[in-house]
This record gives C-alpha cells, structure tokens and sequence, in this order.
C-alpha cells in the first residue's frame, strides 16, 4: 500500500510528522548506506503500545571512520543526496538535499567523545495545497548523525511497522541491548525522563534475555570505563539503588511535565520510578548484576 492511498489530512499533527519520518526512512533504507538507525523512532519499534512515545526526529549513527571535517560532510551530503531525491510515489517529496546542503555543528564536532551533526530537511506533501518551489518552515525534520562511536554489537536488521502502510525492512538499527546500556548510561551522566520512560517499556520488551542483558552490561560499563568522572558509586545508584534521588537531578524536565499531566511532577515521577526499579531488578540489573560487571573489553 502507498502513502497515496492514505488520506493524510485525516491524520492529527503529531501522526502526519511520524508518516513523513517514516518516509524518509524507507528512503535511507534503500539507499542502504552504513548509517543505523536509533532514537525514538527505533524505540518505537520495541513498545507494546508506540504511540506512547512521541518522536521529534530522526536518527542514525554513521558506522564508518570520520578523520576530517571535510570527509564528515562529503559522506553525510552524498548520502541525504541520494535519500531526498528518491521518488517513492508515497505522495511524499523532500527537497533535494542539494539545494540547501548544510550541517550544523560540524566544525566543531570533531573535538567531541561523542560528536554529532544535525540538519533540517523540507519537504512537501503533494494532495495538499502549495506555492510552487515554496516550502513551509512548519514543514521541516530535524535529522542527527552521531560518528565514531563504536557499536559494541552488530546491528541488526529490522522489520519496521510503519504507522501507514506496509512492513518495510530497514537494514541497519542499533540492537535492543545497546539501547538500554545507553539509556543506562545517559541516566548515570545526566538523568533525563525520556530515557527513564524508555527503559521501563524496553526492559518489558519478550526478546530481551540473557544474552541481552549481558550484552547491556558490557557496554555500559566499556561506556562508563570511558570517563574517569564515573565512579562505582555513581553506577550503583541506578543500577542497584531506588531511584528516587534521581529526581534531585532534573531542574525543568519538559518530558517529565508531558507525561505527568495535571499531576504532581514529583509524585507521578516517585510511582514511575518505584515501578521502573520492580522492572530493572525482574530484568536482571539489580545488585547481583552490578556486583559481577564485566571488566571493560575496550582499551583506549
């Protein structure tokens, strides 16, 4: 089924944004490229429920080695190039990226742990009314690409469940247990809701066993290895301890206030996280866990 076939002015703001997301996924996924996908619009994929998770943009991890600024932009131009220019007849059209070809932050990314360039790309959508060769500022999405992080794991290929339309493969994603070892990570570092609401509904997750659950652990603790602010004390906190000390981290959490609703911010997070730790501890990161993490298998 196409994106043709679905009236998309019967969809809300939220659900039209996450239809063209997805568009520009299937674009990459056939352009098949070494960028793997992550962030929300993955996270989805694992939830009972997606539409408990809004998104706001689209990530990807570049796998390959970035040396230079120069080589960072060549790459990443080339490839949204070759994304934005495919015609998929979805009702979908992304301007070519290159008529306005830019990253933000690339000049000075390069200095980073952890560097990562972003961009806006617009688009149209052809059953809706327009100015020839005018785009909507409203009508944008925010694209990030995170580089020379190592994946501990392969990635793995995923049968993606669009919100319109059929299953369509997307041939790279960061696997489950690297997703929890970074929300792990992040929550060690600086607390952020979103990774707190994500863990609690990527720990229920059937398939995360074992195997997983050792994998997490390695990564997360080759991930803390790599700043030598982290202490043991620090990774016992949200690995072992209830949580609830957390909330002294956040000043104004907008997502923490999204989910809370009409109620007390503290007492919804107080129930969520006395719920969260009763998930961590079912899936295994509990005390036994941090009293036998592996040693870091990275040395750099």
């Amino acid at each position: 089924m196409s994106g043709k076939s679905v009236q998309l002015h019967t969809l809300n703001e939220d659900e039209r944004f996450i239809v063209v997301l997805e568009a520009l996924l299937k674009r990459a996924s056939l352009v098949n490229s070494p960028f793997v996908l992550k962030g929300s619009l993955l996270t989805r994929q694992y939830l009972e429920n997606p539409n408990v998770r809004y998104v706001d943009d689209i990530d990807f991890l570049y796998t390959g080695r970035i040396e230079t600024e120069d080589q960072a932009n060549e790459i990443f131009t080339d490839w949204m190039i070759r994304v934005t220019e495919m015609d998929l007849n979805d009702g979908i059209v992304f301007r070519s990226f290159r008529e306005n070809a830019f990253w933000r932050r690339i000049d000075y990314a390069m200095a980073d742990d952890f560097p990562t360039v972003n961009t806006e790309l617009a688009f149209y959508i052809d059953s809706e009314p327009r100015s020839e060769n005018v785009y909507e500022d409203d009508d944008e999405l925010h694209l990030d690409i995170s580089f020379n992080l190592d994946l501990n794991e392969k990635s793995v290929a995923l049968s993606y469940q669009p919100l319109v339309g059929e299953a369509f493969v997307v041939p790279h994603t960061v696997p489950l247990s690297i997703q929890i070892a970074w929300k792990l990570h992040q929550t060690i570092v600086r607390p952020r809701f979103k990774d707190l609401y994500d863990l609690q509904h990527l720990l229920s997750n059937p398939s995360y066993d074992q195997q997983a659950l050792k994998e997490t652990l390695q990564t997360l603790v080759n991930e803390c290895s790599m700043d030598p602010a982290i202490t043991m004390t620090d990774m016992k906190k949200v690995l072992v301890d209830d949580l609830h000390d957390v909330y002294s981290r956040f000043n104004y959490d907008y997502d923490l206030q999204y989910y809370a609703g009409s109620r007390s911010p503290e007492v919804y997070f107080m129930e969520f996280v006395s719920e969260l730790r009763q998930t961590m501890n079912h899936a295994g990161i509990n005390n036994d866990a941090y009293e036998q993490l592996p040693n870091c298998s990275t040395h750099k």
